[in-house]
C-alpha cells in the first residue's frame, strides 16, 4: 500500500451533522492515541447512557490493536458498548462514536484500521432510518445521517484502500463494502 496517499496532514473528521458539529473530534489530525482518548474523554456519555471509563476503555482498546486476534477482540467489546451486538440494535452513543471511529480508521494503519473500518461497516448497516440521538448541541439529529457524515469524510481513503490486495491486513474488502454503502440509494441520510 502506498502509505503517503493516507497522509495524517488529511482533513480530521469533524462529521458534521446538520446544525451540530463534533469539535472534540476536530483535534484528531493523525494517529496519536493519547489524542483520541482525549477526543472520547470529552463527550458527554452519561448523556447518551454510557458510562465514561467503560467508553474510554472500549476506544483504548482498539488504539491498541496489534493482531487480528486484537482486532476481533476490540470489535467485541466497541460494538457492546455502543450497539446491542447481537441484535444490531444501536445505542444512541453509536452518534457521538461514528466520527471518532472514522479519524482512526483514516489515521489509524494495519489492525487497527481494519478493526475501525469492520465496527463503521456494523454501525452503517445496523443505522435504523428512524433512529434520532441529540447531539453535542442538542439538536436531534438522524442516526443515519451521523454515520453516514463520518464515512463520508473517509471516502478518498476508502477509495485508496478498495484497491490495495497486496497489503498485509485485509482492509480492501472492508472498504469496498463501506463504499457501496455509500453508493447504495437505500442507505439515505436519514
Amino acid at each position: 500500500m502506498c502509505r503517503s496517499a493516507l497522509s495524517p496532514t488529511s482533513s480530521p473528521a469533524t462529521g458534521p451533522l446538520g446544525a451540530g458539529r463534533w469539535d472534540h473530534v476536530g483535534v484528531v489530525e493523525s494517529f496519536a492515541p493519547d489524542r483520541i482518548l482525549e477526543a472520547v474523554a470529552a463527550v458527554p456519555w452519561k448523556k447518551y447512557g454510557e458510562e465514561r471509563d467503560q467508553v474510554v476503555n472500549a476506544f483504548r482498546r482498539l488504539t491498541r490493536v496489534q493482531s487480528e486476534r486484537d482486532a476481533r477482540t476490540a470489535y467485541d467489546v466497541m460494538l457492546d458498548t455502543i450497539a446491542h451486538n447481537h441484535s444490531g440494535w444501536l445505542y444512541d452513543s453509536a452518534g457521538p462514536a461514528a466520527p471518532i471511529l472514522a479519524a482512526i480508521a483514516r489515521h489509524g494503519t494495519g489492525w487497527i484500521r481494519y478493526a475501525a473500518l469492520e465496527i463503521l461497516i456494523e454501525v452503517a448497516s445496523w443505522a435504523r432510518p428512524d433512529q434520532r440521538f441529540v447531539d453535542p448541541a442538542g439538536v436531534a439529529q438522524p442516526m443515519p445521517a451521523a454515520v453516514r457524515a463520518a464515512v463520508e469524510g473517509l471516502r478518498a481513503e476508502l477509495e485508496i484502500l478498495s484497491v490495495d490486495e497486496h497489503d498485509e491486513v485485509p482492509h480492501a474488502n472492508s472498504a469496498r463494502e463501506l463504499l457501496e454503502f455509500l453508493a447504495s440509494p437505500g442507505w439515505s441520510a436519514g
